[in-house]
């Protein structure tokens, strides 16, 4: 008696793990508007030292016919107080748009001259009056099957 009950929870088991079946579901979540400007505004420094990585360190200018290397650029607030620097948000048909103002680039390269051959390092500042950021969100599935929220940077502006 005892080893029919084993036996017909074994096949009970097996039978639900076979005929189990997956589903998938969807999560609504809303965030106050304060909450994501809040936190844009407090990461912005990681977020442009995170973008510098993704920048090319080599290119040649066509123009004058000179190679650049070691191209380091990064782009912070004039003032150098990330602190102090204003996010402003706008929320429009799915897309968020964050507009920061009074910032800059700075960085330095090596330029080689076309017909000396001769190398320099140069250093420049170039101010951006107005830097607009458009982000949009997404989903996103893994490889195990779990869907995982997204932002999507959809447009950079300077």
């Amino acid at each position: 008696m005892k080893s029919l009950k084993i036996a017909s929870l074994v096949v009970l088991v097996s039978a639900l793990a076979y005929t189990s079946s997956a589903f998938e579901s969807y999560y609504k979540y809303r965030l106050n508007k304060d909450f994501i400007q809040n936190l844009f505004q407090s990461n912005a420094r990681l977020i442009f030292q995170k973008a510098e990585q993704f920048q090319l360190k080599d290119t040649t200018l066509n123009d004058i016919n000179a190679q650049m290397t070691n191209i380091q650029l990064k782009v912070q607030p004039s003032d150098n107080k990330w602190k102090d620097l204003k996010v402003e948000m706008i929320v429009d048909e799915g897309q968020m748009l964050f507009e920061m103002h009074d910032l800059m680039f700075t960085g330095s390269s090596m330029i080689k001259d076309p017909q000396t051959k001769n190398q320099e390092r140069i250093e420049f500042k170039a101010p951006i009056s107005t830097c607009q950021i458009i982000l949009s969100l997404g989903e996103e599935y893994a490889s195990w099957g779990s869907l995982y929220p997204r932002v999507n940077i959809d447009q950079v502006n300077f």
